[in-house]
């Protein structure tokens, strides 16, 4: 009997090591898969990243809900950004809809360049959409907000609202300081002020990074944007909030990342 229990001790410690060094190597092919992705992404200077799917668990106030990101090359120097927010679990069932935003751009002499830009909101009870052409050539914004068309003039580097997000991890990949952009919202255009701050050791269901908080603010807003930037993925952000009056309204923490 003591044999045998002394037997039984041993191939639960073996066990155990087994399971560890599973875990480990487990660690270790994330990792490595970790540093592939930050090298496809920052290779060759600011040539564009690999196509990519970011997914984000989220909150809107007490709703749950999911954000997904996805970045495709159309073709040569013309890219697409997507971003889908839509609720999750439960709250699928006592809210329909959506919020769909959809960008094409390009990389002119190191600056990225909206080319349109398209939104349709069906979550709210009045459903909006807008649509935005960036007509370099003559210097010309047009497109519409719900029932409102606009016509503005291009004379300076004006990009749409979800290609600031990508404006900003070039920048941040560049090593480029810019405290400010020019954004399409709706049918005006305003300046957003970028704020870059200290770097902080942050955990999300994705795993643990060390991420640059970047903050921006749109003029006459009373919303504050935040977005942690980890250079670990090629400064993809791992997590997003959106603050008002103090209050947390909006968070999302990335939890899923093909490419």
């Amino acid at each position: 009997r003591r044999f045998e229990s002394s037997r039984a001790h041993q191939i639960t410690i073996i066990d155990w090591i087994i399971e560890m060094q599973e875990k480990l190597i487990a660690k270790k092919i994330k990792k490595s898969a970790t540093l592939m992705f930050a090298f496809l992404f920052c290779s060759s200077g600011w040539s564009m990243p690999s196509e990519f799917q970011a997914i984000y668990n989220a909150q809107l106030k007490q709703v749950d809900g999911q954000v997904m990101m996805t970045l495709k090359k159309e073709q040569d120097n013309l890219y697409s950004y997507e971003i889908i927010t839509r609720p999750s679990g439960f709250w699928r069932i006592i809210i329909d809809g959506s919020i769909w935003e959809k960008s094409t751009f390009n990389l002119e002499n190191g600056v990225v360049r909206s080319k349109t830009y398209e939104l349709k909101d069906t979550i709210r009870s009045k459903p909006r959409q807008s649509s935005a052409t960036f007509d370099w050539d003559n210097l010309l914004l047009s497109g519409y907000y719900k029932d409102r068309k606009f016509e503005l003039p291009l004379n300076r580097d004006v990009i749409d609202r979800v290609v600031l997000q990508i404006a900003i991890i070039h920048n941040n990949q560049q090593g480029i300081n810019s405290t400010e952009h020019y954004i399409l919202d709706r049918d005006k255009v305003k300046r957003v002020q970028i704020n870059k701050k200290k770097s902080v050791n942050i955990r999300v269901p994705f795993g643990q990074f060390e991420a640059i908080e970047i903050e921006h603010v749109s003029e006459g807003s009373d919303s504050i944007n935040s977005l942690w930037l980890a250079p670990e993925l090629g400064y993809i952000p791992v997590k997003l909030t959106q603050k008002k009056d103090g209050k947390t309204i909006f968070s999302a923490s990335l939890s899923q990342l093909t490419h």
